[in-house]
C-alpha cells in the first residue's frame, strides 16, 4: 500500500507550520506592549499553551490523523466570526499585527481546502487503514 503523503498535504502542513509562526510573531508584537505586570505572566502561559497545542495539532495532520485535520477545521470554523468585527479598528492601532492576522486566515484557508480534496481524504483514508487493518 501506498502511503506516501500527497504533496497538497504537505504543503498544507507547511502552510499551517508558517501560519503558526506568524502567530507567535504577532503574539509576540503585541506581548512586548502589554503593561508589565501579574496578568502579563498568565497571558504569556496562555500564549504559549495555545501554540504549543496547534503545533500539536498541525504535527498530528502531517502524520495523518484525521481526527487532527478534523479538529484544525472545526477551531478554524469557530475563530471566523470572531475576525471580521475587530478589522477596521484594529488595522487603525495595529496595522502590521492585522495584515499578520489576515496573512495567517488567508493561509489557514488554503491550507484547510487542500487538506479536503479528494486525494488529501483518500491519503487520510490509507493511513487510518494501515495502522487498523483489520477494520
Amino acid at each position: 500500500m501506498n502511503l506516501d503523503r500527497p504533496k497538497k498535504v504537505t504543503f498544507a502542513v507547511i502552510m499551517l507550520y508558517v501560519s503558526l509562526a506568524a502567530g507567535m510573531l504577532r503574539g509576540a508584537f503585541i506581548g512586548f506592549g502589554l503593561p508589565k505586570n501579574g496578568s502579563v505572566v498568565m497571558a504569556w502561559v496562555l500564549f504559549f499553551a495555545a501554540a504549543y497545542f496547534s503545533w500539536l495539532i498541525i504535527f498530528k495532520i502531517q502524520k495523518g490523523k484525521n481526527w487532527a485535520r478534523i479538529v484544525c477545521l472545526v477551531i478554524f470554523s469557530a475563530k471566523l466570526p470572531f475576525f471580521r468585527p475587530t478589522f477596521l479598528s484594529s488595522f487603525n492601532t495595529q496595522p502590521i499585527a492585522t495584515t499578520i492576522v489576515i496573512v495567517q486566515v488567508v493561509m489557514q484557508i488554503v491550507a484547510l481546502v487542500f487538506l479536503y480534496q479528494r486525494k488529501s481524504t483518500e491519503w487520510y483514508r490509507k493511513v487510518k487503514l494501515y495502522a487498523h487493518p483489520d477494520h
